[in-house]
């Protein structure tokens, strides 16, 4: 029988490990504060910022949203970042996806100070992760291994097939995965042939944001499915890259789209928000995730 991984249980225990750590702060210490930098004209960065502000409200944390169009030049919005960077009040800065060419958005990332990058794509934080030592990972990313460890799927000796090599998803997880002692394959637009990747893959990920690409004759029915993707289909109807309906009595575990990984995701970047605020204030950062670890 498959298993579904709905990521609600999970959420709900992020979200009571970050007002548990909130309500034992000193008093006398600031509230942890999140700065975004959107874009208002992208619908998908729309629907995350209602569920941050939900969130970042139900747990007493300030947030600050900036909208790109309220910018005129890429030299604007680095200085928008820089007040951010020396902002007592703000301890995470999010810079949110597609809002710039991808040099731009590159370059725009370099200028958030690497203690308050909590999506990592500082070139500081790049590098600790290639190099295996503590740093921010992509708050998606942490989402998909937080569901991973949640579900005790293993993935050390593992075939892991990734679909979709962005800076957020695809390539960071390739480097902690591999890290953590899977094989992975990391396949892209330019892969000719997917079927040898999906059929022998004991886990595939799939973030590419592509509807009908996969089909589910391809895949593995031993594996296990995380689909990253939230695509609106012909309906307007929100779903996954894997076609889940084909699958979802078919492979070992599969994610729902919605109500899989979307809830994780939004807690993990409350956890992230106090992992920087903790290693700014010199708190224990173990706390944050190691207890709710326990908890799960």
């Amino acid at each position: 029988m498959t298993q579904i991984l709905t990521g609600e249980r999970l959420a709900q225990a992020k979200f009571l490990t970050c007002k548990n750590f909130i309500k034992d702060l000193d008093p006398e210490f600031k509230k942890p504060g999140l700065a975004i930098l959107t874009n208002r004209k992208e619908k998908g960065n729309q629907v995350y910022l209602k569920q941050i502000k939900k969130q970042t409200q139900a747990l007493g944390l300030a947030l600050t949203v900036a909208d790109v169009a309220d910018y005129a030049t890429l030299a604007d919005m680095e200085a928008l970042i820089e007040t951010w960077n020396y902002d007592d009040n703000i301890h995470a800065i999010q810079v949110q996806s597609h809002l710039l060419p991808t040099s731009e958005q590159y370059a725009l990332q370099q200028t958030v100070a690497p203690q308050k990058d909590i999506e990592g794509q500082h070139a500081i934080n790049q590098g600790r992760l290639n190099l295996n030592q503590p740093t921010f990972l992509p708050v998606t990313a942490q989402a998909v291994l937080d569901l991973l460890t949640f579900y005790q799927v293993p993935v050390r000796g593992k075939q892991v097939t990734i679909l979709g090599m962005s800076f957020i998803v695809g390539l960071p997880l390739a480097i902690k995965l591999s890290h953590l002692d899977a094989t992975v394959s990391l396949c892209h637009r330019e892969t000719s042939n997917l079927t040898p990747y999906l059929n022998q893959a004991d886990l595939i990920i799939s973030a590419m944001g592509q509807v009908g690409v996969l089909s589910a004759e391809d895949i593995s029915k031993a594996a296990v499915l995380i689909d990253v993707a939230t695509n609106l289909d012909s309906d307007g109807k929100l779903v996954g890259d894997f076609p889940y309906a084909d699958l979802k009595d078919q492979v070992k575990a599969i994610t729902p789209v919605p109500g899989g990984l979307g809830p994780v995701t939004v807690m993990t970047l409350m956890e992230s928000v106090l992992q920087a605020y903790g290693l700014q204030n010199n708190l224990n950062l173990d706390r944050i995730r190691k207890e709710a670890d326990n908890g799960r």
